[in-house]
């Protein structure tokens, strides 16, 4: 079952999310939808649910700060929460949101792709570069011990190669996302997944 995004929101709000992060949860459903209807109308690949990249991108930080105050990964928290909720859809797009399980150059594009990438793209709640997300990530994260700036570093890369295979069949630029996107709030506001 995928969470229709009232749900969504019900959910975030019953676990008491804060304003914060449903913030930037709403403005990486914006980079993933965005992206995942450019593939649908310029490659026709109607393959992709909308409706799960929503709830994907929705529900991704869920566990964020209580995962914090217990020592462990949020993702990996939060994808249980989706499992304990009934959500098995959603809860891989939740645990690889920060890294991908597998990842592969040829392969269709997925929707766990697509949340992790535009979570990559969203700096608190601002659509950006991924020059400008990686710098705020060195610094904020990376700055904490020499293995997290590696784990930043090996993020990174990965984030770059993944970019080069959700745009290469594109029309638009990755760095076009942040003057598309900033007009068009209405694509997700009136977007409701059934």
């Amino acid at each position: 079952m995928i969470p229709d995004r009232d749900t969504c929101f019900a959910i975030l709000a019953d676990h008491k999310v804060d304003e914060h992060i449903i913030a930037h949860s709403m403005s990486v459903e914006r980079v993933a939808l965005h992206i995942a209807r450019l593939h649908a109308e310029q490659n026709g690949d109607g393959s992709l649910d909308l409706s799960l990249v929503s709830a994907g991108a929705l529900l991704h930080d869920i566990a964020k700060v209580p995962a914090i105050y217990a020592g462990v990964k949020h993702s990996d928290m939060g994808a249980d929460m989706m499992r304990d909720l009934g959500f098995v859809e959603v809860e891989p797009l939740v645990r690889q949101h920060v890294l991908l399980d597998d990842y592969t150059q040829n392969g269709a594009v997925t929707e766990a792709e697509l949340v992790n990438y535009g979570d990559k793209r969203v700096t608190h709640d601002r659509i950006v570069t991924l020059k400008e997300r990686f710098d705020d990530l060195y610094i904020r994260y990376g700055s904490r011990s020499p293995w997290a700036m590696e784990h930043v570093r090996q993020i990174h890369v990965h984030t770059l190669e993944l970019e080069k295979k959700l745009f290469r069949s594109l029309s638009v630029r990755p760095d076009d996302l942040v003057d598309i996107l900033r007009d068009k709030e209405e694509e997700v506001i009136g977007f409701h997944s059934g």
